[in-house]
């Protein structure tokens, strides 16, 4: 995971007096294709426990499931026994879909009403992916889940829902959930617009920690650099600006600077962040642009 521009230590540190220590232990599907198998892959790569209910045969659209995949078979062939089994023995579950959900996606949430499970649904349709996982995020946070049940709709329904749930995943989990803690934000992904934050407030804020974050050498580098060869060639600056200063999700106070020094009232938040960029590499070209690499 790429460091955060903020000291884990310190994050950790405040997390343990400001919010609950959040971890997920286990991830669990019934190992359909599509979403189910995106979490199981995601619980693979990661180094994540596995399991879940899958049903006897180990009985998927496209062939039986990869023996990789520790899932115990239920005793029928029905899909609908190992959606209440994973359903009960998780401590929630989070169904991600592109629009509305129908089949078993449908059944998945009409499990976890009945018995009262922890249910969270996330329409990509409808929200920004980092959006959706800071709301997935807030709401592991809020239910204490440690055994997480993913669900969604299969391959041959949506052919897009395995990379959109691969990506989800893997931001929820690369996501430092003290640090959103810290931050006050919460279940719907919004800042609370009062005190107690450590985000930069300004456009100087911002690019001292940018400054603080990046090494001598690396400057040097991004001085030759235009913006747009920046934007493509420092992923990891971008991501900082992105989402270590929570621009998405309402740091209002610095994009009230950015539309200042943009001189554009109405600059939205995917533009602030190109602000900050330009003004950044314009520093760094003063400082640096006449130093050689060594």
């Amino acid at each position: 995971m790429t460091e955060s521009l903020f000291p884990v230590a310190s994050i950790e540190a405040m997390a343990s007096e400001d919010g609950p220590d959040v971890k997920i232990r286990k991830i669990v599907s019934g190992g359909q294709t599509g979403a189910d198998r995106a979490a199981l892959d995601v619980a693979l790569e990661m180094d994540i426990d596995h399991g879940g209910w899958v049903p006897r045969g180990r009985r998927t659209e496209s062939g039986p499931l990869d023996a990789c995949y520790r899932l115990q078979e239920t005793e029928s062939s029905d899909y609908a026994e190992r959606t209440r089994n994973n359903v009960r023995d998780s401590d929630g579950t989070l169904i991600a879909s592109h629009g509305s959900l129908t089949g078993g996606s449908a059944y998945t949430r009409t499990c976890a009403l009945e018995m009262g499970k922890p249910l969270l649904h996330v329409d990509l349709n409808e929200t920004t992916a980092f959006q959706a996982a800071l709301e997935a995020a807030g709401w592991i946070g809020k239910h204490d889940i440690g055994v997480l049940n993913v669900a969604g709709p299969r391959d041959s329904e949506d052919p897009r829902i395995y990379q959109s749930v691969v990506h989800l995943l893997r931001t929820v989990l690369h996501m430092d959930l003290a640090s959103l803690f810290r931050y006050g934000a919460g279940v719907d992904g919004t800042l609370p617009t009062g005190g107690g934050t450590v985000l930069p407030q300004t456009v100087d804020e911002a690019l001292e920690l940018l400054s603080a974050a990046v090494d001598w050498k690396e400057k040097a580098r991004m001085a030759r650099m235009s913006d747009s060869e920046c934007r493509s060639g420092c992923p990891d600056l971008i991501r900082r600006i992105r989402n270590d200063f929570r621009l998405p999700i309402g740091n209002a106070q610095l994009l009230a600077s950015c539309r200042e020094c943009s001189g554009d009232p109405d600059l939205p938040p995917e533009a602030a962040e190109g602000v900050l960029l330009s003004r950044f590499l314009f520093s760094l070209r003063q400082t640096h642009g006449l130093r050689r690499i060594k």
